[in-house]
């Protein structure tokens, strides 16, 4: 997310090519209590909502 401007104008270069990553896995960790409060499930559907929009996931 902090380059995805740079990569949209092609100001980028790849380099390392053969050592690409194919997937990252993000994982939300909270302890576990009587209820999700409101405050961490809005955090949890952001980051959900960010890493699914990401332009670079869909191509």
């Amino acid at each position: 997310w902090l380059a995805g401007q740079s990569l949209k104008r092609g100001a980028l270069e790849m380099v390392l090519p053969d050592y690409l990553v194919e997937r990252i896995v993000v994982h939300a960790v909270w302890p576990l209590t009587r209820a999700l409060t409101p405050k961490l499930r809005v955090v949890i559907d952001a980051l959900v909502g960010h890493f699914a929009a990401l332009a670079w996931d869909a191509a």
